[in-house]
């Protein structure tokens, strides 16, 4: 299945879009993947809160997941965020990374 999230919000000024596209695809009986991107944009500068204007960053996440039962998921998540543009001059400036990878271990469950 698919799904797409879009948000939006008023923040110091500056409006913000928090856009999300994923894919499940499953590939046993009881176990998927996840493939998603994530990218926040914005209207206006906030440096104070490392917004930038413009695209600020993408999340590019893997996520396997095996379902035990109809409402709960054991699960591994990797993401690789890339900082862009404003948000990358930034964070340069504050001597912070350009990019990060995360993983995690944890478990779901849907009410």
């Amino acid at each position: 299945s698919s799904d797409l999230n879009l948000r939006s919000y008023w923040h110091k000024g500056s409006f913000k879009f928090d856009l999300q596209l994923a894919r499940d695809t499953q590939l046993t009986n009881n176990f998927f993947l996840r493939i998603a991107i994530r990218s926040i944009l914005a209207t206006k500068n906030v440096t104070q809160d490392e917004i930038g204007r413009g695209l600020n960053d993408a999340e590019f996440i893997l996520k396997p997941y095996y379902r035990l039962t109809p409402n709960f998921n054991v699960c591994a998540e990797y993401e690789h965020t890339e900082y862009y543009d404003n948000l990358k001059r930034i964070r340069k400036n504050n001597g912070q990374s350009i990019s990060e990878h995360t993983f995690s271990l944890g478990f779901s469950t849907l009410f």
